[in-house]
């Protein structure tokens, strides 16, 4: 998928939703209740067991792909193979951002937690800066900061964000927000992910269409 084609995607679906490792449910299964629940950008940490086979799994659903916790250039190369449409580091690597902008050409994000971070990340014309952990940073108030600072910046906010606030952080400029465990830790069942999906879903289309 061109970088374009990622754009657009995330203009219209300002959601990621982050697969992490759980007790409770198989990731594969996590993924595919928050699909059923009408978001279509997953992003599969590349630190959970079998990461390649589940991105092999879904690659041929209708959703924007991504493999994150990405830190090496064998990391990419393996989640490109298996279906990844772009790929999300959470530190600037050097032989990630080369391989991913150069052998690969893959669409990438870069993380970051402070202003020089942020800045660094844009220099390197990333297609996001994903700011990590917003939360512990200063949640709304720092991604507002960075946005004033920085308003050419497209930022995604990520980490301790929940489905109750996420929009606050679309209202200071972040272009979009990462949902991880908040949608599925607690959940009792895959229904009840799919059932939270949806909630976030309808509020983001209420959001963007107000």
């Amino acid at each position: 998928m061109t970088k374009q084609k990622v754009l657009e995607h995330i203009n219209r679906n300002r959601v990621f939703s982050v697969i992490r490792a759980g007790d409770k449910f198989e990731p594969y299964d996590t993924a595919r209740a928050l699909i059923d629940g009408g978001l279509t950008t997953i992003e599969v940490s590349v630190d959970i067991p079998n990461s390649i086979g589940i991105i092999e799994k879904l690659k041929s659903e209708d959703i924007l792909l991504g493999a994150c916790s990405v830190i090496t250039a064998q990391q990419v190369q393996a989640a490109i193979h298996a279906g990844a449409q772009f790929i999300d580091t959470p530190v600037l690597e050097m032989s990630v951002i080369k391989f991913s902008k150069g052998d690969a050409q893959v669409p990438l994000i870069i993380g970051a937690s402070t202003l020089n971070e942020a800045y660094e990340s844009w220099k390197l014309n990333t297609l996001y800066t994903k700011i990590f952990p917003t939360k512990e940073m200063g949640g709304v108030e720092y991604i507002g900061y960075i946005r004033h600072i920085m308003p050419f910046m497209r930022l995604i906010a990520g980490g301790g964000i929940t489905e109750e606030d996420f929009t606050k952080y679309l209202d200071v400029g972040a272009a979009a927000v990462a949902l991880g465990r908040c949608l599925y830790e607690d959940a009792s069942s895959l229904a009840e992910v799919t059932s939270r999906a949806k909630t976030v879903k309808t509020k983001l289309t209420e959001y963007l269409n107000k």
